[in-house]
């Protein structure tokens, strides 16, 4: 890997590890509440004089704050774990993984963390003092501005929690999540073109997943590099969060020059970045997915609330118009002549409604209301400028809601009409 993928990879280690690690930030609390501990020391500044609460008081004070940390810890811990059991009973397991991505457990327990560290080792420090001398200044200072500080961010993180309580709420949060995906698929495709995949030809070479894991991102700007430099085009078949196994053939390479000695392939599967989880910054199908959760959740025998599955239609009607106005589909990266040297295969807007569409026509065409609430999502999917391709499924989606309960009791919804060679797992 050259000098200057270096910085590339770490910034997505660093930004993955900050939303899927729940250890970091409290390590980082720790570290700097000591480092402000060693900082601080006993010294007690020029006022020390004027100042009326002793050594030995202060020790009694500070360990009474400790406790108050920790006490208010547990109850954190404790609404936490409520709120992680409420998510996945109504919600499912993956709308999980959004909550611990998004929530703000890490920042709460690194605040308490650094607070205690602090607090711990100024007590430890005030042992060197005489009990009943002055105690410094700036250490009960900065120990009462830690403990308000606790405090307010108890207070914050409450009211956090309890919006995962709200059905509406926990919709919102997924829908921030898919915009947010929506900008960032915008920006890294910025400059491409649509195409479709080619035909492997008869000299290219296999592609290889360098390891075992999720497709999270293609660096092209780095690929464009080895393209020019050895002359060949490359196509990639997986989409991205798609599981790859290491040496599993995932697209192919082909050189202009045959000759060519120098396995540009092995430097191409150097700048696709394989992740332990799917990347949620990159992956419009699975807050899709989470959002079809709680639908066809809501619409179980357990759970009989038919009326949350409306208001994720109707959330989805509001979501795939700007869909529509995304680069979605297969792409194509050129080169600086125009030429394309990187191809890289993506679900299309049509696989999209079908991957929204799937469950909740099966279990919920029954129902008065989610029919309904479906029949003005594929209404509005119909007035949008689509392609003959994406069409042909929005027309398929609509085929299946004028047939009726018999769709739900087939037990299946297939999309046979609209197949091609080109089809995608829906496991997201």
């Amino acid at each position: 890997m050259r000098d200057r993928e270096w910085p590339r990879w770490f910034r997505r280690r660093i930004r993955e590890a900050i939303r899927d690690n729940q250890w970091l930030l409290p390590t980082l609390g720790a570290l700097v509440g000591l480092l402000l501990a060693m900082i601080v020391g006993t010294g007690g500044g020029p006022e020390t004089h004027r100042w009326t609460v002793t050594v030995d008081r202060s020790r009694d004070t500070l360990i009474a704050a400790l406790g108050l940390a920790f006490t208010a810890l547990s109850i954190v811990l404790a609404l936490a774990s409520v709120a992680a059991q409420n998510v996945v009973s109504h919600f499912g397991s993956r709308t999980l993984r959004i909550y611990l991505r998004a929530s703000a457990d890490r920042w709460v327990i690194g605040v308490f963390v650094l607070a205690a560290t602090f607090i711990l080792t100024e007590q430890f420090q005030l042992r060197r003092l005489d009990p009943d001398s002055p105690a410094p200044v700036a250490g009960l200072t900065l120990s009462v501005v830690l403990l308000v500080i606790t405090g307010a961010t108890l207070i914050w993180y409450i009211s956090s929690v309890i919006g995962w309580f709200r059905v509406d709420k926990t919709i919102a949060r997924i829908m921030k999540i898919e915009s947010e995906t929506i900008r960032s698929l915008v920006r890294a495709r910025e400059g491409s073109v649509p195409t479709s995949i080619p035909e492997r030809p008869a000299g290219a070479t296999d592609l290889l997943a360098p390891r075992s894991g999720y497709l999270a991102e293609i660096d092209t700007d780095m690929m464009l590099d080895v393209c020019g430099s050895h002359e060949v085009t490359v196509v990639i078949t997986p989409s991205i969060g798609m599981p790859i196994v290491e040496t599993q053939p995932i697209g192919w390479v082909l050189s202009v020059e045959p000759q060519d000695e120098g396995q540009p392939e092995i430097h191409v599967a150097r700048r696709i970045d394989v992740s332990g989880t799917r990347e949620l910054g990159h992956l419009l199908e699975y807050g899709l997915t989470a959002l079809v959760d709680i639908a066809i959740i809501a619409l179980s025998p357990a759970v009989n609330d038919p009326n949350t599955a409306v208001e994720v239609i109707e959330k989805m009607s509001f979501l795939f118009p700007r869909l529509a106005r995304a680069p979605l589909g297969p792409y194509a990266v050129p080169d600086n002549d125009s030429l394309p040297r990187i191809m890289v295969n993506s679900r299309s807007f049509g696989e999209l409604v079908e991957l929204a569409t799937t469950q909740i026509v099966m279990y919920g065409v029954t129902d008065p209301n989610v029919a309904r609430s479906l029949q003005r999502f594929a209404d509005s999917l119909d007035l949008l400028d689509l392609g003959d391709a994406d069409r042909r499924y929005v027309d398929a989606f609509a085929a299946q809601l004028e047939a009726g309960p018999a769709v739900s009791r087939s037990a299946r919804y297939s999309m046979s009409t609209v197949s091609d060679d080109r089809r995608f797992s829906n496991d997201v």
